[in-house]
């Protein structure tokens, strides 16, 4: 197998594996944080769950790191830079996931402080519980962006150097950018467009099945690169 396809299978498993996961994690193992009552009430009695989450959101978030170190031998021969920039972007969204899942362990010990209290300093635990969900939506929001730049830098240099077809590529970067803008709103105090999540998904699927069959091009390195 040639080194470009073992990347490009590599890179596809990465992908598909953290399309499955993070709806796992997020509207499955964590639902108990976001559903009524609270997660002040609910997070003690879902602790092995909560940080299963966790353990499985930091193992998705490396993955970001691992799709950058997969694709490294093809696009290094096209340009150094855009490699070290996937890189670059691979670990800066791995530390934003690592942030994100702190606070969410965060938040789990003080819903086992809140059921210990039993029912005492109710509004103090309450007052802290909104700081605490603040700021992990916050590191959530954060976590999505990372995620859609590395996407944007893979399409990226994808469609520079031709190694997937030109127009999921470009498509691709689109989405990227779709799902940066969207999950960017609620900084300036706006809702998120859930719509634009979409089209990234979707060019996912279609990058993944098409490197599993295809794998990147085997392009020869442009003279001076």
């Amino acid at each position: 197998m040639t080194t470009t396809r073992a990347s490009g299978r590599l890179v596809a498993a990465m992908l598909l594996t953290q399309m499955i996961v993070s709806p796992i994690v997020n509207f499955a193992l964590l639902a108990p944080l976001f559903a009524p009552p609270g997660f002040l009430e609910q997070s003690a009695s879902h602790a092995s769950a909560i940080s299963g989450a966790a353990v499985l959101g930091i193992a998705s978030g490396a993955l970001s790191v691992g799709i950058a170190i997969a694709a490294w031998p093809v696009f290094r021969r096209h340009s150094e830079a855009m490699a070290l920039w996937l890189f670059a972007v691979g670990v800066a969204a791995l530390v934003a996931t690592m942030v994100e899942q702190g606070q969410t362990l965060a938040m789990l010990s003080l819903g086992k402080a809140y059921a210990g209290a039993n029912g005492a300093d109710a509004a103090i635990f309450h007052r802290l519980g909104a700081q605490a969900g603040s700021a992990r939506y916050m590191a959530h929001l954060i976590g999505l962006v990372g995620g859609g730049s590395l996407a944007f830098v893979l399409y990226l240099a994808s469609f520079r150097f031709a190694l997937v077809p030109r127009w999921l590529a470009g498509i691709g970067m689109v989405a990227a950018v779709l799902e940066i803008v969207s999950v960017s709103l609620p900084f300036f105090g706006q809702a998120i467009v859930f719509p634009l999540l979409a089209p990234l998904g979707l060019c996912h699927l279609a990058l993944a099945i098409w490197l599993f069959v295809r794998g990147f091009a085997d392009r020869p390195a442009a003279p001076g690169t």
